[in-house]
C-alpha cells in the first residue's frame, strides 16, 4: 500500500503540465482565472534571462559616458575608454535580444524602435570615442527608451501572454488598477511629476562642470 502510494504520488508530479516552449523559450503558464500556474523556474527562461544582462550592460555604459562627461584628465580617458569596451558588448546583446523578440512576438512598430535603439547605441558609441560625451550620453538615453518601447509594442496589448489552451493572458486592461486607483495616480502625477522634473534640472544644472582630481582638496591634520 505504501509503495501504491509512493508511485502515485510520483505519477502526478511527473504529469503535472510545463510551460510551453516557443524558440527555446520557455512562456508563460496563465490560467483562465489569471492565476500564474508555473513556478520561479519558469520565470527564468534564456530570453529573459538575456535581457537582464543586456539592461545591466546598457545601464553600466551609460554610467561610464556620464562619468566621461563629467570629469577631466585621467578619470575621463578611462571612463571614455571603459565606454567603448562596454557599449561594443551591449551593442551584440542588444541585438540579439530585441531580434529575438522581435522574431517571436514582433510587430512592425516594434521593429522600427529596435532600429531606432540600435542606431543610437552605435552613434553613442562613435560620439564617445570622438569624445563627444554629451552627445554619447544622449544616444544611450535614447537606446534605453527605445529598448522599453519595443517591448510595449511586441506585447501589447498582453502584458504577460498566456501559453495555456483555454488560459487568459494578462492585458493592459484586466491587469490594471481600478478606475478610482488610475484617477488619484493621474492626479498625484500631474503635480509631482513637474516638481521631479524641476529638482532634477536644477541638480544637473547645479554639477555642470566637469571636476577631477585636482579639486580634491589636501588632508588636513587634525588635532
Amino acid at each position: 500500500m505504501e509503495q501504491e502510494r509512493l508511485v502515485l504520488e510520483v505519477d502526478v508530479r511527473v504529469a503535472q503540465p510545463r510551460a510551453p516552449r516557443r524558440g527555446g523559450v520557455e512562456l508563460d503558464p496563465i490560467d483562465r482565472d489569471l492565476e500564474y500556474t508555473g513556478s520561479l523556474l519558469t520565470l527564468l527562461d534564456p530570453l529573459g534571462l538575456l535581457g537582464g544582462v543586456t539592461v545591466v550592460a546598457l545601464s553600466l555604459t551609460h554610467g561610464a559616458f556620464f562619468l566621461a562627461l563629467k570629469t577631466t584628465g585621467t578619470i575621463r580617458e578611462d571612463a571614455r575608454r571603459l565606454g567603448t569596451t562596454l557599449g561594443a558588448v551591449t551593442a551584440v546583446l542588444a541585438v540579439v535580444t530585441l531580434g529575438w523578440l522581435g522574431l517571436l512576438t514582433g510587430s512592425a512598430w516594434s521593429w522600427a524602435t529596435t532600429v531606432v535603439a540600435a542606431v543610437a547605441l552605435l552613434a553613442a558609441v562613435a560620439a564617445n570615442a570622438r569624445g563627444r560625451e554629451g552627445w554619447a550620453f544622449t544616444g544611450t538615453a535614447v537606446t534605453a527608451a527605445a529598448t522599453v518601447a519595443t517591448y510595449f509594442l511586441a506585447l501589447f496589448p498582453d502584458v504577460m501572454p498566456t501559453t495555456l489552451d483555454g488560459g487568459r493572458s494578462l492585458t493592459i486592461a484586466n491587469a490594471s488598477s481600478s478606475p478610482m486607483t488610475l484617477q488619484i495616480m493621474t492626479w498625484a502625477a500631474a503635480v509631482f511629476t513637474p516638481i521631479v522634473l524641476l529638482y532634477t534640472g536644477y541638480t544637473y544644472y547645479a554639477f555642470r562642470r566637469r571636476i577631477g582630481t585636482q579639486h580634491i582638496p589636501e588632508p588636513v591634520a587634525v588635532g
